[in-house]
């Protein structure tokens, strides 16, 4: 009987390790425990284990995946801001240049501008004297007395002389003596018998200066009043110049600056030796 029955055991255990194989090594196909301890023999613990970390290898794979996903989720979302950001960052660099070449343009007229700035300045400086000089000398109200027979003031002060004469010649315009501030003969020697000579005369009733002129000359009255004192000879001349003779050389200044520095200089210094 013993015998049958471990036949019976051993065929059922080859039939068990037949289906085992066919069925991928599936205990339930085994009965009792004699499928536990075949699948047990088939699938060692390492084995197990194996398949324990296939399956952690799988989660972490889904979650890869899953990240994957987000990423480019998130990727899809960010690139039409890339490409606005882009588009702007194109604009700008564009605008830029555009600027720098306005900048170039602008910097060469401002240098153009201003060259031909100091050139019209030059020639209104220039104007401006020419004016002043043309108003100036207009101002002067000199007269020149021609055809004035030799000797008619029969040693009379000129000035009165002129004066009286321009009344009895020009009745319509002077109803009277006209006010002189100076007259005198022209420089040059005596005129023969029967021609005539000629006067300056300078009128008081008109202005002799403009303002500009007179406050250039008003700057050398220090060192006029500084050349007197010391008892040198001065004089000031058209339009705003100042003649000095000083040990019997003539000095011209064109500025009462140049004046000074003579006095100080020249003056000053003789009078300490």
């Amino acid at each position: 009987m013993k015998k049958v029955v471990d036949s019976t055991v051993e065929a059922e255990t080859q039939s068990g390790f037949s289906q085992t194989e066919n069925a991928g090594v599936n205990s339930n196909v085994l009965p009792g425990n004699i499928g536990a301890r075949v699948a047990d023999t088939l699938v060692p613990p390492l084995e197990g284990e194996r398949i324990r970390r296939g399956e952690g290898t799988q989660n972490c794979e889904m979650d890869m995946e899953a990240q994957l996903e987000l990423e480019q989720e998130q990727l899809c979302f960010k690139t039409p801001q890339k490409r606005k950001i882009k588009s702007k960052s194109l604009e700008a660099k564009s605008r830029l240049t555009s600027t720098e070449v306005i900048v170039g343009e602008n910097f060469e007229r401002l240098v153009a501008a201003e060259s031909t700035i100091n050139s019209l300045k030059a020639q209104n400086s220039l104007l401006m004297e020419r004016l002043d000089d043309l108003e100036n000398r207009s101002c002067r109200s000199n007269l020149r007395i021609l055809n004035v027979p030799e000797g008619s003031e029969s040693g009379n002060d000129p000035t009165v002389f002129d004066s009286e004469m321009l009344a009895e010649v020009m009745p319509e315009v002077f109803t009277s003596p006209p006010p002189l501030e100076r007259a005198h003969r022209s420089l040059g020697p005596k005129p023969a018998a029967g021609n005539p000579a000629s006067a300056f005369v300078m009128l008081r009733v008109y202005p002799d200066l403009s303002n500009v002129l007179a406050k250039k000359r008003a700057a050398f009255n220090p060192a006029k009043q500084a050349l007197y004192k010391e008892g040198i000879w001065f004089r000031l001349l058209y339009p705003a110049r100042l003649k000095v003779t000083f040990k019997e050389d003539s000095f011209i200044f064109e500025t009462p600056d140049d004046a000074n520095d003579f006095y100080e200089k020249q003056v000053l210094v003789q009078k300490e030796k």
